[in-house]
């Protein structure tokens, strides 16, 4: 699946790699240290949405107007399809933030990430946590177990339907995301 979809969306890729070069100087793509289970964790690459100097005036990211509609529509991600690809991710998965937050040693956490690891699910570019909570993907420390139920019941109930439900819900995100913002 992910080889098809890259196929499917290379020419995108290509376009919006063109279009972030031609907006600002830099890279188009950047690679991103990301949390993952035993042995899935690494870099992944991503979307250029900063600019150049994006730290040095205020300390905070300085989106370009194009970075920030990829970010906000979540085209951001697309290039992680290599590591899909290549076996580090999954299109459908548990939520990397979750992933990171299991050093807050909360017992629903624990039970996500125990579970994940004994099913050998991987962390994914979507998830049952990323469509409940499009708008706010940031893990909480108020929410986190709310949250990691989320994940835990995708493990709990996993079928290949519920994975092609997440992904239509993720790309219906998307699109009413990126129709919002232009």
């Amino acid at each position: 699946m992910a080889g098809l979809s890259l196929l499917l969306t290379g020419p995108l890729i290509l376009l919006v790699a063109a279009a972030i070069k031609i907006e600002s100087a830099g890279p188009a793509f950047v690679r991103h240290r990301q949390p993952g289970l035993g042995d899935f964790s690494g870099t992944v690459l991503k979307f250029r949405c900063e600019s150049e100097h994006a730290h040095r005036t205020t300390g905070e990211p300085e989106l370009t107007s194009f970075g920030w509609f990829l970010r906000a529509s979540g085209l951001e991600e697309m290039p992680q399809m290599i590591s899909v690809l290549i076996g580090h991710r999954s299109i459908v998965g548990i939520h990397t933030s979750l992933v990171s937050a299991h050093r807050a040693n909360t017992p629903m956490v624990d039970a996500v990430i125990s579970c994940a690891a004994g099913r050998r699910f991987k962390p994914g570019m979507t998830s049952l946590f990323r469509i409940n909570n499009w708008q706010n993907s940031k893990i909480l420390p108020d929410r986190i177990e709310e949250w990691a139920k989320d994940e835990f019941d995708y493990m709990q109930n996993w079928s290949i339907w519920l994975d092609v439900y997440i992904i239509l819900k993720t790309v219906r995100l998307m699109l009413m995301e990126g129709r919002r913002q232009m």
